[in-house]
């Protein structure tokens, strides 16, 4: 009987639920900012990467892309600013040799679940021992030139795009038609074909050459209406 609430929040909103002695506002993976005029007694966010570094929107492919080192999660207290108060409670996520947006997700997802149990039963205590974040690494939105491919780039790198992007969809371009790829898998062979070609196309799949081999993607992980 819990209600939800679908529209960005209102300073009304948030003032008549704090005067019915709502304790705690959470947020995780929320659209909107959560104005504080009236802020209850705990208001915390949910941020999954290790903060300071990584603060904005989408930094899953940034990890994945170039901070793997910054993969995590951190509690912290709701601010003005984005992704800017004290930190009440971190822990780092550890990647796997090939991990992907979907499976670094899903780590994300079982490690917050964990962590907000322990949160919960020490929130007096680690909410006032919260600390100050001392600097600031602020990554950009994703640009749609960050998830195209470029086809006369080496097999290893094209793959490591398409799982930093995962089910967001990297951008390419199959014979003049832009498309939006999930998962593929690639090979490292010589070949004396223009990256780019389409070198097999069946019911399955399609394989499309690159600088130095070849990525064979399954026709279910396309989708030819982009949602750039």
């Amino acid at each position: 009987n819990i209600p939800i609430i679908h529209e960005p929040p209102t300073k009304e909103n948030l003032k008549a639920y704090c005067e019915k002695g709502i304790d705690l506002f959470f947020s995780a993976e929320y659209p909107w900012k959560i104005p504080l005029n009236l802020q209850p007694k705990y208001a915390i966010n949910l941020h999954p990467t290790l903060l300071p570094f990584g603060k904005g929107k989408t930094p899953l492919p940034h990890i994945l892309l170039e901070f793997p080192q910054y993969a995590g999660i951190s509690f912290h207290k709701m601010a003005d600013e984005l992704d800017s108060g004290d930190l009440v409670l971190q822990k780092p996520v550890s990647l796997s040799e090939n991990e992907s947006y979907d499976s670094l997700t899903t780590k994300i997802y079982v490690q917050a679940a964990e962590l907000s149990a322990y949160l919960l039963d020490n929130i007096q205590s680690l909410y006032e021992n919260a600390t100050p974040q001392q600097e600031c690494s602020y990554w950009p939105e994703i640009s749609s030139q960050q998830r195209t491919i470029d086809w006369m780039k080496p097999t290893t790198k094209i793959c490591q795009q398409i799982r930093a992007f995962g089910s967001l969809g990297t951008i390419a371009q199959i014979q003049n038609r832009k498309v939006l790829i999930s998962s593929a898998t690639g090979i490292e062979q010589k070949h004396e074909f223009q990256p780019g070609t389409l070198l097999q196309d069946n019911e399955i799949s399609i394989s499309i050459a690159t600088f130095d081999g070849f990525i064979t993607i399954l026709k279910s992980s396309l989708d030819f209406q982009s949602r750039d």
